[in-house]
């Protein structure tokens, strides 16, 4: 399970441990992304396609590039 702190860093150290007491649970930390917003949480059209290439490069560096070869 791979969880994605939100875009504005809420909550951020309350996921992370909880998720550090889980067995193959992953965070991926995203407030260092800058991913323009419609408002301080929601993504705009901009924004989700840059967060969708941040996180399939984050997701390839926790899993390697292997694990999405079929």
């Amino acid at each position: 399970i791979v969880y994605l702190v939100p875009f504005c860093g809420a909550h951020a150290q309350t996921i992370s441990a909880v998720v550090g007491e889980m067995e193959n649970a992953y965070v991926i930390p995203t407030e260092l992304w800058d991913i323009p917003c419609t408002d301080s949480l929601h993504p705009s059209a901009e924004g989700a396609e840059k967060a969708g290439a941040l996180l399939a490069e984050a997701l390839t560096d926790l899993f390697g590039e292997e694990y999405f070869k079929s």
